[in-house]
Parts: structure tokens; C-alpha cells; sequence
């Protein structure tokens, strides 16, 4: 199929090296910073996100085994209704965990003002997520929430903006971020979906011109 077109988008930077000839365009948010709520408190953490099967489980019940309450928002995959017995038997283990619901992508505003602090807990390893590209990284920065996530691929290329652990501990973690926010040096207009359609542009014209020599 990329053979019979004349240029190739892909949002991971991973797939680069295995496909040279495509061009790399990331996503992006439609968020922009967030006013912070009286609620958002430090030791509150969001995981807003698709739940499925590349959720790593072990990883999150180490977070949430510390000092912390840890808020999930979204849906269960309708490909993965057991996900939904492994939220529960989180939930019931560890008591400031709390399952929060369904959202869509205009109540995001909203939730994230709550929260300083955002999850992403993906499973490493795996086949599932080797090379996938979480928008919610995107809109967790652009909000201006600072990022802990678990060490997945994706993840390797906002390392400078985000904290990555395989590990979790946050006695540590919350230190870290207290004396070193990573998500400062975020920029939300750069990647704004504003500026990746100018980028798509850009790209379409430039294969358009090459197609037509």
C-alpha cells in the first residue's frame, strides 16, 4: 500500500528508521495551560486515557501503594471487558484510588484542572505498545501538567519534559517534580494542533511538488 502513494505521515518517531522515506508529523493538543483549580492538589494524580490491555497494573498498583490519590478517567475497551475486573481489584485494594468514569476530549478542561500531576501507565515490553503514540502525553503538557510515566518507547522522545520510571516511588517522585518541574520547558503553542496542521501543510505541498517532477 505505501508503495502506491506518493508520500507516507507517521506520527512515532520510532517508525522512522524503519521507514526513512516517510515524514514525521506528531501530534498535538487542542488544550491550552489550565488555571489550576483550588482542588489540585500535589499528591492528586489523573490517568485519563483509553483502558485496555496495554495498562501495566503492577506499575500503577506500586504508585498508587504510596502516599497519593490516584484518579482514572475513561473507558473500558469494548476488545477488553476483563480490563474492567483489573480497575475494580485496584480500586479495592488500595482505597485513594478511584475510578472516575467515561470523559470525551471536551470535558478534558475541565478534569485536568484538577490534578498538577498526570500518569501514563503503559506497559513496557510489550507488543502492544512498542510502538504507539499517546495523544494524552500531548494533552497532559499542553494543560500544563507535569507527566510521570512508565518507560515505554514513546515515551523516550519527551524526556526532557517528562519523568520516566519503571519504578514508581513517590516519595521520590514528588520531591523530583517539587524542585524540578520537567513540563516548564513544555511549549503548547509548538505543539498545538494549529501548528501540526501549518506542518501538515508543509509536507502535503512538499510531496505534491516532488510527485509533479
Amino acid at each position: 500500500m505505501r508503495d502506491a502513494c506518493d508520500g507516507v505521515i507517521i506520527a512515532n518517531g520510532d517508525l522512522v528508521e524503519l521507514h526513512p522515506s516517510t515524514d514525521l508529523l506528531e501530534h498535538g493538543s487542542h488544550l491550552t495551560p489550565l488555571t489550576r483549580s483550588p482542588k489540585a492538589h500535589p499528591d492528586a494524580l489523573v490517568v485519563a486515557a483509553s483502558l485496555d490491555a496495554r495498562l501495566d497494573f503492577d506499575w500503577l498498583a506500586q504508585l498508587a501503594s504510596g502516599d497519593v490519590d490516584l484518579e482514572i478517567w475513561g473507558a473500558v475497551h469494548p476488545f477488553w471487558p476483563e480490563v474492567a475486573g483489573e480497575l475494580a481489584a485496584l480500586e479495592a485494594r488500595h482505597p485513594r484510588v478511584h475510578l472516575r468514569g467515561a470523559y470525551r476530549d471536551d470535558d478534558l478542561p475541565q478534569i485536568l484542572c484538577d490534578y498538577r500531576v498526570g500518569v501514563l501507565p503503559y506497559k513496557k515490553d510489550d507488543k502492544l505498545t512498542r510502538f504507539i503514540a499517546p495523544l494524552t502525553y500531548y494533552h497532559y503538557l499542553n494543560s500544563g501538567l507535569d507527566v510521570v510515566s512508565s518507560p515505554i518507547p514513546a515515551a523516550s522522545g519527551l524526556a526532557p519534559y517528562i519523568h520516566i520510571v519503571d519504578q514508581p516511588d513517590w516519595s521520590v517522585l514528588s520531591g523530583e517534580i517539587a524542585q524540578a518541574s520537567k513540563a516548564s520547558r513544555w511549549s503548547s503553542i509548538d505543539n498545538s494542533w494549529h501548528c501540526r496542521w501549518n506542518a501538515f501543510v508543509a509536507i502535503v505541498c512538499k510531496v505534491a511538488d516532488r510527485a509533479h517532477r
